[in-house]
This record gives structure tokens, sequence and C-alpha cells, in this order.
């Protein structure tokens, strides 16, 4: 039942059910409101007084939750970074290539050694599983100055001068596409603009 309940039709008011069915969660309310005040109220001045001194805080969620927080912290600050070795296979078949990683991770170069040369061996591999997902990948924005600057230098190597000089002859910092919520605020300003263009 929503913020609503008695307009007329309304669905929670046509399957309406026993009470005694919402029993446990009156008694799960209940047992939530006796641990707040136990642990919440009685625990933390306890401790408060067993500490002497400051005020200290214990809560039925508050206090399970801050061990996790810390427990893992500690799991955090106490890990120490080991290298290991994966295998990295490219193949083709019907002219299509793929690249793919071992699941296994090798401690020590000479096991994946030892594995490589097993594969190399074999001259074969095996598929064990395939999943199929079908996503869609929504359309790049158009270029802005300094995204195409990043891509000019990545991809052909364009010197910082010559990336400042060549994208100002023919694009603006103002090029990316116009953002949805935006639409209808420019079409009134301009309706004729967008008289022919309802679907862009």
């Amino acid at each position: 039942m929503d913020q609503q309940p008695d307009r007329p039709g309304h669905p929670g008011l046509q399957h309406l059910r026993p009470g005694n069915e919402y029993d446990n969660l009156y008694l799960s309310a209940k047992a939530r409101s006796e641990a707040d005040w136990i642990v919440g109220i009685n625990a933390s001045q306890a401790l408060a007084v067993a500490a002497g001194r400051g005020v200290w805080s214990l809560g039925r969620v508050q206090t399970p939750t801050l061990a996790i927080i810390c427990s893992r912290y500690l799991e955090n600050k106490a890990f120490k970074p080991a290298t290991y070795f994966r295998l990295k296979l490219s193949t083709a078949k019907e002219g299509t290539e793929f690249t793919v990683l071992s699941t296994e991770k090798f401690d020590g170069r000479e096991k994946a050694e030892a594995a490589r040369a097993e594969v190399i061996g074999a001259r074969t591999v095996r598929v064990v599983n395939v999943e199929r997902k079908e996503t869609r990948e929504q359309p790049p924005l158009l270029y802005d100055l300094t995204t195409l600057q990043k891509e000019a230098n990545s991809r052909y190597g364009f010197s910082a001068e010559k990336r400042s000089t060549s994208p100002s002859r023919f694009t603006r910092r103002s090029s990316s596409l116009i953002p949805v919520p935006a639409h209808a605020i420019y079409r009134k300003m301009w309706p004729r603009r967008f008289r022919h263009s309802s679907g862009t």
C-alpha cells in the first residue's frame, strides 16, 4: 500500500490479509527495540564507566559494522603483494583471432614455464565453457579539444605543439553532444532549429 491507501479501488484494500500473518514482523521489531535498549543504552554506559574516562558508544548495528570495517582495514594493512604468473594464449580459428588468460595463477616462473611447455607440446587447447552476452554500446560522444589531442598523440604521435594548433582548425570545446535534459530548453530557445529534428 502506498501513501494514499484510502483511495477507491486501491489494490491493497482489495487484497487484505489477516493481521496474524504479520506477527513475526511485530516480534522482530520488538526484538530490535529491546536490543537497542540493552546494547545501545545500558552497554554504552557500562563501557564508559569501565573505561574510567570519556564517552564510549555501543550499538546493535553500529558495533558489528565497525568491527567489519576495522577487520577489513587490518587485513588490507597486513596485505603483502606477491608476484605471480599467468599464461597468455593467442590463437585463431576460421579467421577469428582471440586471446585468453589462464585462470590458474603460478607463484613461480618455473611452474609457469612448465605449464607453457605442456601447452606448446600439446599444440591444441580445449574450450571448456562458452558464455554469450548481448550488450548494447552507446554511441561515443563527439570529440572535444582535449580528447582529440589525446587521441592524436596516442595514435599518431603528434607533438604537443602540433596537437595545440591542428585540432583548433576544425573543432571547438563545445563540440560534445547536447545532453538529453537540455533538449527541452533548447527547443524553446530555438524552435525553428528543432522543428525537423524531433528524433534527435
